[in-house]
């Protein structure tokens, strides 16, 4: 299994914006893709100072994967670059431009929990 983890970040004030836009649209037209091999998506979220000293609100997505196939054909070839739609980019700050892959090598679950 593959995780695909992505962050970026948004002023402090369009956090409750961007949260809106990522699960009320962004990851349900994911999923809604019926790639095959896509697991899940998670979004998390948690308040920082900037390097500026301002407030921002830092926002990591992970999606799981089957393989990396699977990867590939949500992404294509370049798979490591992210997915960032435009309306995504007028809220957020700053982006990693790139999506970071993992293999998962343990996953334990005791029911799910939100």
């Amino acid at each position: 299994m593959i995780c695909r983890h992505w962050r970026g970040w948004t002023r402090r004030e369009d956090a409750g914006r961007y949260q809106t836009l990522l699960t009320g649209t962004i990851l349900p037209e994911i999923l809604a893709r019926g790639i095959d091999g896509l697991i899940s998506s998670e979004a998390m979220a948690r308040d920082t100072i900037a390097e500026d000293g301002t407030l921002e609100t830092e926002h990591v997505t992970q999606i799981r994967f089957a393989s990396i196939e699977a990867v590939k054909t949500f992404m294509g070839e370049n798979y490591g670059l992210a997915h960032i739609p435009d309306e995504a980019k007028a809220v957020l700050k700053r982006w990693d431009a790139t999506a970071t892959h993992y293999e998962v090598l343990a996953m334990q679950d005791r029911g799910a929990r939100t």
